[in-house]
């Protein structure tokens, strides 16, 4: 995840909905119900079930 990505780029940071927003609206802004996820990654989820596995990192460490 690139923080100092501009808005919208595919790497840069956007806060999720673990419950879609859609289903769930009583937790739209309940703060436990957001993580961290790629543009392009929660973009290209919509309204899907989330995925609990983190999947490759961006960065070498």
């Amino acid at each position: 995840m690139n923080y100092q990505a501009k808005n919208l780029h595919p790497n840069a940071f956007e806060a999720d909905h673990y419950h879609p927003r859609s289903t769930h609206p009583e937790l739209t802004l309940d703060m436990h119900n957001l993580r961290p996820a790629h543009v392009s990654c929660n973009r290209s989820r919509g309204t899907k079930q989330p995925q609990t596995n983190l999947g490759p990192t961006t960065t070498n460490w």
